[in-house]
């Protein structure tokens, strides 16, 4: 089966995966899904609250013009969020009145944060981590690197699919735009072939650039999670 195809049915299949809430089963194959990992992917089958305590909260001791998302992001268990307080479910750590120990408590029942961590590289990682939930019954939360790290990007009982490491830039690299004079008249009349193949050319001929490459991301949105891309022009 096509790579691609593949992949795009497995997160379809995300919205399928495990029974919601259901508590992560401890003795789960972890070596099964590590051999099935890249060697620029890894996997990480037990992180703790305790974990997010001692790599996050450095950070937020910091006046806040000082903290930097970049810190966050680089910390080894990828558990880090941008709101501390987004570690705790609806992003409050207290039920009613506030002691002001909830915070630092990691035996704290509200602690919303995920079991395990997986790092994929590339397509046929997610792929892998994809079918081990299925197989296993896994429920998976989904971090990237940018927007809205709450709710589902940090969830209790799940594997965290981490996405800091993913490959920033398709394999084909920088993609130069040929037949010019044609691409200039069809840039001119707005002539956009229907599977959108010569579209980001034509962005490059009007604004007299030669070329562009194309940029990945991930992103979370209602219990699916999407690949996007970004065409810099160059």
């Amino acid at each position: 089966m096509n790579l691609s195809i593949k992949l795009l049915s497995s997160l379809i299949a995300l919205r399928q995966i495990g029974p919601i809430g259901a508590e992560l089963d401890p003795n789960l194959p972890w070596d099964n899904l590590a051999d099935r990992l890249s060697a620029k992917a890894s996997l990480l089958p037990k992180v703790s609250n305790q974990d997010y305590l001692d790599e996050c909260y450095p950070e937020f001791q910091k006046p806040f013009v000082e903290r930097r998302v970049e810190v966050l992001e680089s910390e080894p268990s990828g558990l880090c969020l941008h709101p501390f307080s987004c570690a705790f479910e609806n992003c409050v750590p207290f039920e009613s009145e506030p002691n002001g120990m909830e915070w630092m408590d990691p035996s704290n029942p509200l602690f919303s944060v995920p079991s395990a961590v997986v790092f994929p590289a590339n397509a046929g990682d997610v792929v892998a981590v994809v079918e081990f939930a299925m197989e296993n019954g896994v429920e998976l939360s989904v971090k990237n690197s940018g927007h809205n790290q709450a709710g589902a990007s940090g969830k209790k009982d799940t594997l965290l699919v981490n996405t800091q490491r993913y490959a920033e830039y398709a394999s084909t690299g920088i993609v130069e735009c040929t037949n010019t004079a044609i691409l200039v008249e069809r840039a001119n009349n707005i002539i956009v072939n229907k599977d959108l193949s010569n579209q980001a050319c034509l962005m490059a001929v009007a604004r007299d650039k030669k070329a562009y490459i194309r940029v990945g991301g991930v992103s979370q949105r209602n219990g699916f999670l999407f690949l996007y891309f970004t065409d810099f022009l160059v």
